[in-house]
């Protein structure tokens, strides 16, 4: 603003200059004005710093929320039209069949569809700190439907021409359904329903959509706890040194201002060549704009943002390892068939990933690396197509890994039984080698 005004004043003062104190060259021809240009210069610099810092600032801020939303974004595995797919959680929508598995956090509200021993911690959306085991939908329902009948049992009072006997049984039974109503409020029912920004504990399972967005439990918890952005610690510490910086670079400049002003002031008078009033204000005008542009170069206005922009981009790309596997076809080639049958049988039973299709066509496995790469190890090896090798072998029961376990076990029937008529089962255990 300081050098705005001091542009605005510099121009003036040349237009004025140039019009009403015109120059003449030996031969008394008039020399063109030019006094305007130091004005227009200044004016023009003004402009394209102002449009310069304007659109950098605006790339700074698109470019960080393009951070902070990849941030926030992350992939989860979808059922849409018979097929397993990865989706973004900004693309799921109501309807969609989602896949949870051990911790994964919740992006959607739904209702349990399918799975086993799921356990969820509900802390951060409902505040309880106990684990909730979720039950399918089916299941919870089959369970309310059978207390429903057990009270209507209660209900019915036997037909008797006894007023007496009728009125003690009546009497009793409401007793007793008083009694059972009290015990039902403290029971503890299956819960079906998944609940956004909850984290799984233990267990897999398939669930329904059916809120996302604003419109789910941990949406409206967002939107209700929303507020507006708080500076951070450094930032203060960012913004008081700036505040420093501004106040010493005015101080200097106000300390020079006074210095060139009497300096100024003081050779004009012991010189003694007859000034005329424009150029009094035109020198003044060049010692202010000295002055403003310290003032202008001490404040660093983008120094907060530039840090914070340089941490985000620190924390964009998280350090990653990789292992290789070498020479896998030696593996399939020393082991008997028999028992590489039965390994790929345990991985295509015993894991959770499964193979899609990328953009480009390409075949490639998705879900957990570790599962990923010994779906790559079978496939190798030579394993039949490990959906196919799921179907084939239908799972009875699963364990899934947890922390506290290490291993996680997946038990599959035989197909056909013994002589005896008793059917045999077989369980497949991945884990950690300490707990195998």
């Amino acid at each position: 603003i300081l050098l705005s005004v001091a542009a605005v004043v510099s121009l003036a003062v040349g237009i004025y200059e140039d019009i009403a104190v015109p120059e003449y060259d030996a031969q008394g021809n008039k020399i063109a004005g030019v006094k305007w240009v130091e004005g227009v210069a200044i004016i023009v610099a003004i402009l394209i710093v102002v449009l310069v810092g304007s659109v950098n600032d605006f790339q700074k801020e698109k470019q960080f929320r393009k951070l902070n939303a990849k941030k926030d974004d992350r992939v989860v595995k979808a059922t849409r039209e018979g097929q397993t797919i990865q989706i973004s959680v900004y693309d799921i929508q109501v309807g969609d069949v989602l896949h949870l598995e051990p911790g994964d956090i919740v992006a959607a509200d739904g209702i349990y569809i399918e799975g086993h021993n799921v356990r969820c911690d509900e802390s951060a959306a409902t505040g309880e700190s106990d684990a909730v085991r979720k039950q399918p939908f089916e299941a919870c329902y089959r369970l309310m439907h059978t207390e429903e009948e057990k009270n209507t049992q209660f209900l019915s009072v036997p037909h008797t021409n006894d007023a007496a006997a009728a009125a003690s049984s009546s009497s009793s039974m409401l007793s007793s359904v008083e009694k059972s109503t009290v015990v039902d409020h403290h029971k503890s029912y299956p819960d079906p329903f998944i609940i956004s920004g909850s984290k799984v504990l233990e267990g897999v399972c398939t669930y329904l959509v059916t809120g996302v967005g604003v419109n789910s439990y941990h949406g409206r918890t967002m939107m209700a706890l929303r507020t507006d952005n708080e500076t951070t610690p450094l930032q203060e510490k960012l913004n008081g040194l700036a505040g420093m910086i501004a106040k010493l670079g005015s101080a200097v400049g106000l300390l020079m201002l006074i210095v060139l002003l009497i300096r100024y002031f003081v050779n004009w008078k012991f010189d003694g060549i007859p000034t005329v009033a424009t150029e009094i204000v035109q020198s003044v005008m060049g010692i202010l704009i000295v002055v403003v542009t310290i003032v202008v170069v001490a404040v660093p206005e983008g120094l907060p943002l530039a840090v914070t922009l340089a941490l985000a981009y620190a924390t964009q790309h998280p350090p990653s390892n990789r292992v290789d596997l070498i020479d896998i076809q030696a593996v399939a080639q020393k082991v008997p068939n028999p028992i590489l049958r039965l390994v790929h049988q345990g991985i295509a039973v015993n894991s959770t990933a499964f193979e899609s299709t990328d953009e480009d066509g390409q075949k490639q496995f998705v879900g957990n690396k570790t599962e990923t790469a010994l779906l790559q190890f079978g496939k190798t090896t030579g394993s039949e197509p490990f959906e196919t090798l799921r179907t084939q072998w239908p799972v009875e029961q699963v364990f899934p890994f947890s922390s506290e376990r290490k291993a996680m076990v997946t038990i599959i029937r035989m197909p056909h039984p013994t002589e005896q008529g008793r059917f045999v089962y077989r369980a497949h255990v991945k884990g950690a080698s300490e707990i195998l």
